[in-house]
């Protein structure tokens, strides 16, 4: 009998199932994987225990994440500065419809918290109005969604090129 390319024997039943000699696959069927897979981690454990996590509790932080985090604070692609690469450009209006330009809203909130009583929820709430601002100026936007500020805040959805533009 001459012998077929491309077929392995399952290692639970015997039985010959086509599978390609680059594939790890050692049984012809989820039934036959199943029984393969208890009889394979019979006594091994997955989970870490209580020793071993004190253990590495008690060892601490790595030289590595010792330098590792306050590194990442200072650059500025990472770090509190407009060049963070998660930056966006925001123009703001305040209650007192002064216009407030920048590159990062986390920022400009940490930099001004006279400006918002709760900055958490002023962040959050900035950057649903932003969305909902970008919406609302889309051909196929939902109506009555489009709220765009939040306690006098107003975000405006206009770049400052259009700005320089119109004036």
């Amino acid at each position: 009998m001459r012998a077929q390319k491309n077929h392995k024997i399952c290692a639970v039943c015997g039985r010959r199932f086509a599978s390609p000699p680059s594939d790890k696959t050692v049984t012809c069927s989820r039934e036959c994987s199943s029984i393969h897979r208890s009889r394979t981690h019979k006594g091994k454990r997955n989970q870490w225990s209580d020793e071993s996590r004190a253990k590495l509790r008690a060892a601490g932080q790595t030289a590595n994440l010792k330098l590792g985090t306050p590194a990442a604070k200072m650059s500025p692609i990472s770090g509190a500065f407009e060049t963070n690469r998660n930056a966006k450009h925001w123009v703001l209006k305040s209650p007192e419809n002064m216009l407030y330009e920048f590159d990062n809203l986390a920022l400009f909130i940490r930099q001004h918290p006279e400006f918002f009583a709760n900055p958490k929820s002023a962040h959050t709430a900035l950057i649903s109005a932003a969305s909902c601002a970008k919406e609302s100026t889309t051909p196929h936007s939902r109506r009555g969604r489009a709220v765009t500020q939040y306690k006098g805040w107003t975000v405006v959805s206009r770049s400052k090129k259009e700005r320089e533009t119109s004036t």
